[in-house]
């Protein structure tokens, strides 16, 4: 596992602990670093996978406006809400199989482009364990914010 992913927003020894036990090859497969300002992408992932498995996912997505942002995927996986970003939430079932967090930060509205609002989603594939894994993804959704909020310009508004 490389010391930093995902745009060295994450330390790898943090990513592992959601990973399977057990080893395997991990490979990572990482977009370019995303520019919401860009007008010729709309969305940055970097995946994971373990054995050619995916098993870890973060994402970048704009938007222009709230109503596009949809998070009922997650209603039946008992989110809860994470103190950062414009909102936050943190979500998994219990036996780990599917964990997460989400969040949306506004960016500057006077910026140029489609740009007002940053979706950032963090997701671990067959993590081992449900409390340590939302812990750690609680973790991980408030340092993505925070790298969106200064890297990439946006801010909880």
């Amino acid at each position: 596992m490389p010391q930093s992913v995902c745009w060295d927003v994450f330390k790898g020894s943090d990513v592992t602990g959601l990973l399977p036990s057990g080893g395997g090859k991990v490979t990572v497969d990482e977009d370019p670093a995303f520019d919401p300002y860009s007008t010729t992408r709309d969305s940055a992932n970097c995946v994971l996978y373990v054995d050619g498995n995916t098993k870890f996912l973060v994402s970048v997505k704009r938007h222009a406006s709230t109503q596009t942002i949809d998070w009922s995927t997650w209603d039946g996986l008992a989110p809860v809400e994470v103190p950062v970003g414009t909102k936050a939430i943190v979500w998994g079932n219990k036996n780990a199989s599917l964990a997460g967090a989400s969040s949306y930060v506004a960016c500057d509205s006077s910026a140029p482009g489609p740009t007002k609002f940053l979706e950032l989603e963090v997701v671990a594939q067959s993590a081992p364990d449900t409390k340590r894994a939302r812990a750690t993804l609680k973790k991980q959704i408030q340092d993505f914010t925070k790298y969106a909020s200064s890297e990439l310009e946006c801010s909880a508004r």
